[in-house]
């Protein structure tokens, strides 16, 4: 399986430049850390916390406070180290991507059922479940004898008004494989219903079927250092609706966030398939 944080940094400005208003700057990760170092703080002084999590909290806080910018701390929770992260594996992609040509790739998100979670819900699975869960459905749907690739990456999102977070994929996908994502509609986890208790997601397999415009801005989706807080509710007319803005997830909910994405590591928040890592370079096998 490709290890994406072996990849060598490659020189590439021209992306910086392509996916400028999209991707975050040095200097805006650098000010989200503090933001949300001051959030763990506070975290830790709020009296219905457990106190193993007011403990992590104090720690991954002091880690944020005292780490070097220009070598930060190795946690998904450190918007420095996902900055630096992301820069240095999605210009691999985007070079993959664009060898094959936008007619011959696309994106696509999946919503599995079992990614509507509570705060302690959350807590108590790992990224690695998720992964190797994902895995299984795609090979399931035929990933393992398919031509082409897949990268996805694991994101998520807070309803307000559930106080439930919604963990989905984004992908990029490549070749034979857009067919095995599409194949993943035959499967429970990720069929659409209206019929189903929870009724806000109709569709779970989302893939975009118009020639992508602009490559390297589609790309950065796969990898989002920032989980957004939604609002989904009804109308008096009993329609759906949702907040357009992205708002930041409130406490306790947003730390509790960042302490788990801190357990995790990066190689399990992200799955590649049919791509490997050769010295330095990204593969496709």
């Amino acid at each position: 399986m490709a290890n994406l944080t072996k990849l060598c940094i490659l020189k590439d400005g021209d992306f910086v430049t392509r996916t400028a208003g999209t991707m975050e700057t040095f200097v805006a990760a650098i000010k989200e850390t503090t933001t949300r170092r001051h959030g763990l703080e506070r975290f830790a002084c709020w009296n219905d916390a457990a106190p193993t999590e007011v403990a992590q909290a104090r720690i991954l806080a002091k880690s944020l406070s005292e780490q070097d910018y220009f070598d930060p701390v190795c946690s998904p929770a450190n918007p420095l180290f996902t900055f630096l992260s992301r820069g240095q594996i999605i210009p691999h992609v985007l070079q993959q991507a664009e060898f094959l040509g936008a007619e011959k790739v696309t994106v696509a998100t999946l919503i599995p059922r079992h990614g509507l979670m509570t705060p302690d819900e959350l807590m108590a699975v790992t990224a690695a479940e998720l992964k190797a869960a994902l895995r299984s459905a795609l090979n399931r749907a035929g990933a393992a004898q398919a031509k082409g690739w897949l990268l996805a990456g694991l994101h998520g999102s807070f309803d307000l008004a559930t106080k439930l977070y919604q963990l989905h994929w984004h992908l990029v996908v490549a070749g034979g494989m857009i067919d095995v994502v599409d194949a993943l509609r035959n499967q429970q986890q990720y069929r659409s219903s209206r019929d189903e208790p929870d009724g806000k997601v109709f569709q779970r397999v989302m893939i975009r079927r118009k020639p992508i415009t602009d490559m390297a801005r589609a790309l950065t989706y796969i990898m989002q250092g920032f989980w957004p807080c939604r609002w989904v509710g009804t109308t008096e007319d009993g329609d759906l609706t949702r907040l357009s803005r992205r708002r930041r997830i409130p406490e306790p909910y947003h730390s509790r966030w960042l302490l788990w994405m801190h357990r995790q590591n990066l190689s399990n928040l992200m799955l590649p398939m049919h791509l490997e890592v050769e010295k330095g370079m990204l593969k496709v096998r």
